[in-house]
C-alpha cells in the first residue's frame, strides 16, 4: 500500500510497533492507535507523519519525537510516560499541538515553553505528578486549550503548583510511610510544598495523617488540604502555614484532632473555618504568631473541648468583652501569651470551662466577679504573671480544686490573708509550689504579730 495516508488501529491488542514500521509508507500522515493497552513502547521513524494519536495505551519511559520531522500534532494522553526528550521536539519545526495529560511526567518541559510563538499553539499537561517550577511562560503564552481540567481551575497545574523549591506529592505516585496497623500515614519531613487533595481519597482505612516538619508547606486559598471520610487526626507541626481558609478542612467531615503547632498563623478571623468538621474536639495552635481570634470563632462547634494557644506572645484579651464564645470548651491553655487582666467579661462566653492555664502572661488584675460565670472551673493557673490585685473571695470558689498563684513578684499577699489560709493552701497543693504556701503562712504570722503588737501599743496609749 505505497500511497497509504492514514492508518486507524485503535482499541486493538497491539503490543509492539517496530521503529521502522512506517519507513516505506512515504505518504502516511496520520497514525491512530488509541487504546492498545499492551503497547508499552513507541519510537517511530517517519519522514511524512503529521498526526500521531496514541492515547490510553501503556507507553512508559521517555517520549521521543526526534525521528518525526513533519510532526504537527501528538496525543499521548493517559499513558505512563515519565520523561520527555525535549530536544527531540526541536526536530519538529511544525509542531503545534502536544497533549501529555494524565501521565507520570514530573518535570514541566521548559524547553517546549521556549519554542517560537508561531509554532506551539497547545500544550496540555494536566494530571501529571509535576514538580514545583515557574509556570509564568505557560500562562503568558496561553497554551492551555482543551486540556482535561479546563473546567476545573483548581486542578489546573499552573494554578496550584508552587514555584518554591520542594516536592509535590500525588495520589498516583505515593511516597508515605505507613504504620503496621495501616491506620497512620506519615508524610513528615519530606520537603513537601504541595499535596494533591485526593491523595488519600480512596484509602478508607487511614485515620491519622502526620505531616510535620515540611518547613515550606502552606495552605492555598480556596483549595482543600485533603479529601477523606476516614481521617480523624491530622498533625501539621512546624510547617509554614500563615493562614487558615474556609476551604482548607472542608472535605474532612470526621476530623477530631488537629495539631498546628509551630506555624506562623496570625489570626483566626472567621467562625466558618471548621464548619464542616462537626466532630472536632481538640485543636492546638501553640507556637504561632496569633494576634487575633474572633470571639465567635468556635461558637458553633458543639464538640470542641480542648484548645491550646500557648506561646502566642501577641495574643491578648485587652479588649473589654468575652475572649471566646463556646459552651463546649472544657480546657483552655494560653501559656506565654499577652493577657493583661481578667475582668467580669473575659470568661463570660465559657460557662463550662473546667481548666484554664494562663501561666506566664502579663495579668495584673483579677476582678472580684471575674470567675462568676465559670461555675465548673476546677483548675486555674496564674503562675508567673504580674498579678498585683486578686479580688475574688476564695471561700466562695467552692467548685475550685486548684489555684496556682506563685511567681507573681508584685503580688500583695495581704489580700489573700484576708481569706481562709487553709483554703488557700488546699487550692495550692497540686501546683508544686510548696514554698508559696509556706510563704503565705510565714507572712500571715508576721502580719498577725505586727497587728498584735500594734494593738498592745494602742492599749498602752
Amino acid at each position: 500500500m505505497p500511497r497509504l495516508s492514514a492508518l486507524y488501529l485503535s482499541y486493538n491488542v497491539i503490543d509492539r510497533i517496530d521503529d521502522d514500521a512506517l519507513m516505506l509508507a512515504k505518504y502516511i500522515k496520520r497514525l491512530t492507535i488509541n487504546g492498545n493497552k499492551p503497547l508499552q513502547r513507541l519510537n517511530l521513524t517517519s519522514t511524512s507523519l503529521v498526526d500521531l494519536n496514541a492515547a490510553e495505551c501503556s507507553l512508559n519511559g521517555t517520549l521521543d519525537t526526534s525521528h518525526l520531522p513533519m510532526l504537527e500534532s501528538i496525543n499521548v494522553r493517559n499513558n505512563r510516560i515519565a520523561r520527555i526528550n525535549e530536544d527531540g521536539f526541536q526536530q519538529n519545526p511544525d509542531i503545534k499541538i502536544i497533549l501529555l495529560d494524565d501521565n507520570s511526567i514530573e518535570k514541566v518541559p521548559t524547553i517546549l515553553l521556549g519554542l517560537p510563538m508561531n509554532r506551539l499553539e497547545q500544550l496540555c499537561m494536566d494530571r501529571n505528578p509535576l514538580q514545583p517550577c515557574d509556570q509564568t511562560d505557560y500562562e503568558i503564552r496561553g497554551l492551555r486549550r482543551s486540556c482535561l481540567d479546563d473546567d476545573n481551575p483548581l486542578h489546573e497545574f499552573e494554578n496550584y503548583l508552587p514555584t518554591t523549591t520542594g516536592k509535590a506529592v500525588y495520589k498516583k505516585t505515593p511516597i508515605h510511610l505507613r504504620s503496621s496497623d495501616g491506620l497512620t500515614v506519615d508524610l513528615s519531613n519530606r520537603e513537601i510544598v504541595y499535596i494533591e487533595p485526593d491523595y488519600l481519597v480512596d484509602d478508607r482505612n487511614v485515620t491519622n495523617v502526620l505531616f510535620d516538619d515540611n518547613r515550606s508547606f502552606e495552605f492555598q486559598q480556596d483549595t482543600i488540604f485533603l479529601r477523606s471520610s476516614s481521617v480523624e487526626l491530622i498533625s501539621l507541626k512546624n510547617c509554614s502555614i500563615t493562614t487558615l481558609y474556609e476551604a482548607t478542612f472542608k472535605e474532612l467531615p470526621n476530623l477530631e484532632t488537629l495539631h498546628l503547632q509551630g506555624n506562623q498563623v496570625q489570626s483566626i478571623h472567621s467562625h466558618l473555618l471548621f464548619k464542616n468538621n462537626p466532630t472536632l474536639t481538640f485543636l492546638s495552635l501553640s507556637h504561632n504568631n496569633l494576634e487575633l481570634i474572633v470571639a465567635n470563632a468556635f461558637q458553633n462547634h458543639s464538640q470542641l473541648e480542648v484548645l491550646h494557644l500557648d506561646w502566642n506572645g501577641h495574643l491578648s484579651n485587652s479588649a473589654h468583652g468575652p475572649f471566646l464564645l463556646s459552651t463546649s470548651l472544657r480546657k483552655l491553655s494560653c501559656r506565654h501569651c499577652r493577657f493583661v487582666r481578667l475582668d467580669n467579661m473575659t470568661l463570660t462566653g465559657l460557662p463550662n470551662l473546667i481548666e484554664l492555664n494562663l501561666e506566664h502572661n502579663h495579668i495584673e488584675l483579677l476582678e472580684a466577679d471575674a470567675l462568676q460565670w465559670t461555675t465548673e472551673l476546677k483548675y486555674l493557673n496564674l503562675r508567673h504573671n504580674r498579678l498585683v490585685v486578686f479580688k475574688p473571695n476564695v471561700n466562695q470558689l467552692n467548685h475550685m480544686k486548684t489555684l496556682c498563684l506563685a511567681g507573681n513578684p508584685q503580688f500583695d499577699l495581704e489580700q489573700l490573708l484576708l481569706h481562709d489560709i487553709p483554703k488557700i493552701k488546699q487550692l495550692n497543693k497540686d501546683c508544686q509550689d510548696e514554698q508559696f504556701s509556706n510563704n503565705l503562712v510565714e507572712r500571715y504570722k508576721l502580719i498577725k504579730e505586727a497587728k498584735h503588737g500594734t494593738m498592745e501599743l494602742l492599749q498602752k496609749i
